[in-house]
């Protein structure tokens, strides 16, 4: 299975006092500086008006970026759509869990931001974007299993906890519990790419 179309997620505990519309010039600004490199960024879109939709998107070639509330959980997520990662699991894994702690590390350090933005650094959900490779049946989760869990645990900790939601029609996902959090830094050093 090569599924190179993942969707990452990390949840918001508190956003309390944070308007949407205030992440479109620090997107803009990302853009700018060119922060998230290698990706290369394009555009933001403001959907912040769309109850339980995509947020404020930041739109790059290899995959987007998003400050969203889908189904109800506001989040920062990372889709991986083009990316040249190579084959399997793992590859792609490490790749979009870099961009998605890039980004929130970078969240974390705005200074319009400070204090008021917390994450959720236990907790990951992780979609394959992709119903004909990766259906959303227990089949899926059998074949991507051997590989997928070890690669979680290499990143997060032997005793992660990856659980599959039920089949069904939406997305295959899995919901990722680490035993402990993590700094968004410690994170990144563990998804580095090998020198």
């Amino acid at each position: 299975m090569d599924p190179l179309r993942l969707n990452l997620k990390l949840f918001v505990t508190d956003a309390t006092t944070l308007r949407p519309a205030e992440l479109v010039p620090i997107f803009h600004g990302w853009i700018q500086r060119r922060e998230l490199a290698p990706d290369l960024l394009i555009d933001v879109a403001d959907y912040s008006h769309v109850v339980d939709g995509p947020g404020v998107v930041l739109i790059a070639h290899e995959g987007h970026y998003a400050f969203d509330t889908l189904q109800g959980q506001l989040g920062f997520s990372y889709s991986l759509r083009r990316a040249n990662v190579g084959a399997g699991f793992d590859p792609a894994l490490r790749y979009g869990l870099r961009q998605l702690l890039t980004g929130v590390n970078l969240l974390l350090h705005e200074p319009t931001l400070q204090g008021r933005l917390h994450f959720d650094l236990q907790r990951l959900k992780l979609q394959i974007n992709d119903r004909l490779r990766a259906p959303n049946r227990a089949e899926t989760w059998a074949a991507l299993q051997p590989e997928a869990q070890p690669a979680l645990g290499a990143i997060f900790d032997r005793g992660v906890r990856v659980q599959p939601d039920p089949p069904g029609l939406g997305l295959f996902t899995l919901q990722v519990q680490s035993p402990k959090p993590f700094a968004p830094s410690e994170l990144l050093a563990a998804v580095a790419p090998a020198e």
